[in-house]
């Protein structure tokens, strides 16, 4: 087995339609390169329309494909799909059944959604050009609570859907903006009720003493004004758990791709009380930490961004 593998990699792929019968020149170059690593990846933006059917669960920016699509990734090159994104849930779980069938059925390399939490947040493991390589796919959304993967339990059946790591946004105002924020929500008459009444169909949010919780925006009373994430912290270490330790074979440790996908991962963030720059540099930091030890011969890779993996 040769010490050196070559890993492609790219953004989000929004494909629609059969692109086989494509002959651009530039789109030439581009399989070229693809084809000719040991391994290609992308993130799948979308669900596919098959076999199990499925409802849009969205308005305008709803998005699905036939199954098609994929044979047309293969041909591009990509053998390893992140599938985990905002769009992976707009025919409900049928769509996630449905994509999970047709990409399982390419033999297609993958990790993102899944029949229940367990399932979606399975790092994909895989055997490439005689080395092993691990995928671990999330998305931070925003979305609601039912585009994600959910265990049985308590009477309520699995759901299928994407792996998350849930952000919450907090919207930063100073003390003065804080206090009267509190006193309009007094005189209003805004209570819990309120709140988890405006927070269908999901839960409502966990509201700390130095919060204030009104319609879906969570304020908290700081020094400026500014926006950050919070990172839940379970979902964190759920996810972080799911990265495969180094496996070494002959001396070579294995690639792991490991993609989070969301459009709030540019927010300064908090894990708990600890501030960060932003929510990219602490995922990015905390999945570089679970993946040690290093070396030079390993491949790692974090893709942060809105819904993509570059």
């Amino acid at each position: 087995m040769s010490s050196n593998f070559t890993l492609a990699l790219t953004g989000q792929s929004l494909i629609k339609r059969d692109t086989r019968d494509v002959s651009a020149p530039g789109f030439e170059q581009v399989k070229s390169i693809l084809r000719s690593a040991d391994l290609s990846f992308t993130n799948f933006e979308g669900t596919i329309l098959g076999r199990n059917g499925g409802w849009p669960l969205k308005g305008s920016f709803y998005g699905s494909s036939e199954p098609i699509v994929l044979d047309a990734l293969k041909d591009i090159g990509f053998q390893a799909v992140a599938l985990s994104n905002n769009h992976a849930f707009d025919l409900g779980p049928s769509g996630v059944l449905s994509t999970l069938e047709e990409v399982e059925g390419r033999g297609f390399l993958h990790s993102g959604i899944g029949r229940d939490q367990a399932d979606a947040g399975t790092a994909g493991l895989g055997e490439v050009a005689g080395r092993p390589v691990s995928i671990v796919a999330m998305d931070g959304g925003p979305g609601p609570d039912f585009m994600y993967a959910a265990n049985a339990g308590s009477g309520r059946p699995a759901r299928p859907g994407v792996n998350r790591l849930r952000l919450t946004q907090v919207l930063e105002v100073d003390e003065p903006a804080f206090e009267s924020l509190r006193e309009m929500q007094t005189r209003i008459g805004y209570t819990r009720i309120d709140l988890t009444n405006d927070s269908q169909p999901d839960d409502p949010p966990f509201i700390a003493d130095d919060e204030i919780g009104i319609a879906r925006a969570i304020f908290k009373r700081s020094d400026r004004f500014g926006r950050s994430v919070k990172i839940d912290e379970e979902d964190l270490r759920r996810n972080l758990e799911a990265i495969p330790h180094p496996r070494t074979r002959a001396g070579s440790s294995s690639p792991i791709c490991i993609t989070i996908t969301g459009r709030r991962t540019g927010i300064r963030c908090r894990v708990g009380s600890a501030p960060s720059p932003s929510a990219a540099s602490t995922l990015a930091q905390a999945c570089s930490s679970a993946t040690v030890p290093l070396s030079c011969s390993r491949l790692s890779f974090i893709g942060v961004g809105r819904s993509s993996t570059a």
